[in-house]
């Protein structure tokens, strides 16, 4: 619910976050946590526009970060997610599906179910409306299962997007109702992406 004023204080203090993620770059026992600073503001990139920096950072710190570990997954796991929104998706599924897959081995669902998500995602800008449908779904039921409905949320409402360019109407009003049902009292940006579907 404080979405909206906290990404404007991010933005705010843009460059104090650039300032730690350079230092953090330039320090090889401070790359970890330059990983994770830069994987959090997953959103923040997108929302404020600033998807290149943030696959900049995430390029160099997991260069440096080179060791499984939940955090390398979950950097790997936002790179791919940002070359997805950036229509790239030569690069983010090669990422996404290592980021899975390290995160499975490490026992970090989670992480896990962001992948595939974003999977589903990329597939679905790739015109692969079956196994988007699919991969969007399994998030949707792991993240149910780990007690985390509004993330389930969003992949719901791909869902939903991915019925209306199949021409399935009705599942993809099902698809954005269920959505806003799983995101009751939540973020504003699954809320409105899920009513934009429904307009």
């Amino acid at each position: 619910p404080g979405q909206v004023p906290n990404l404007k204080r991010l933005a705010a203090e843009h460059g104090q976050l650039r300032a730690a993620l350079e230092f953090s770059a330039d320090t090889r026992e401070e790359a970890p946590a330059g990983l994770q600073l830069a994987s959090d503001l997953w959103l923040y990139w997108q929302a404020r526009g600033q998807l290149g920096e943030g696959r900049r950072w995430l390029t160099r710190l997991l260069a440096s970060c080179v060791e499984p570990s939940a955090t390398r997954a979950k950097g790997l796991a936002v790179a791919g997610y940002l070359a997805v929104v950036q229509s790239d998706t030569a690069a983010a599924i090669p990422l996404l599906q290592e980021a899975h897959s390290l995160a499975t081995a490490l026992g970090e669902p989670a992480i896990a179910a962001f992948g595939t998500q974003y999977l589903g995602l990329a597939e679905l800008f790739r015109g692969n409306y079956d196994d988007a449908e699919r991969l969007l779904r399994t998030a949707a039921d792991e993240r149910r299962r780990l007690g985390q409905d509004r993330f389930a949320a969003f992949a719901m409402a791909d869902v939903g997007v991915t019925a209306f360019f199949r021409g399935d109407l009705d599942t993809a009003a099902t698809a954005y109702v269920e959505s806003l049902t799983l995101n009751s009292g939540g973020d504003p940006w699954t809320r409105s992406h899920a009513l934009w579907g429904l307009g």
